[in-house]
């Protein structure tokens, strides 16, 4: 039996976020876990981050993809992601 049984069916990418979000405020509730609200202007790309300098992202496939194609999208969201964090105006904008 699969530790992931308790999900059924697809998940959309909302609903993927959400759980991947209470996942991480209940492991680094200690280094005090901060969502960021896609809602508030946009994350970036970033679910939230804790104050040890981890920074979490999660991604839901739109499809069954194959392999090279997951791959591919992965790729190249978190490459447009990361390049958001090489921007000071961007950080300073989730700081506040």
């Amino acid at each position: 039996m699969s530790a992931l049984n308790f999900i059924e069916g697809y998940m959309n990418g909302n609903a993927w976020e959400q759980l991947c979000v209470m996942c991480y405020r209940m492991r680094y509730q200690n280094e005090h876990y901060t969502p960021i609200s896609a809602a508030q202007g946009g994350d970036g790309g970033i679910e939230g981050f804790t104050q040890c300098g981890i920074v979490h992202q999660c991604y839901c496939p739109e499809k069954d993809y194959s392999d090279e194609e997951n791959y591919e999208h992965l790729r190249d969201k978190m490459t447009r992601d990361i390049g958001k964090l090489h921007k000071p105006a961007y950080i300073k904008k989730l700081c506040e």
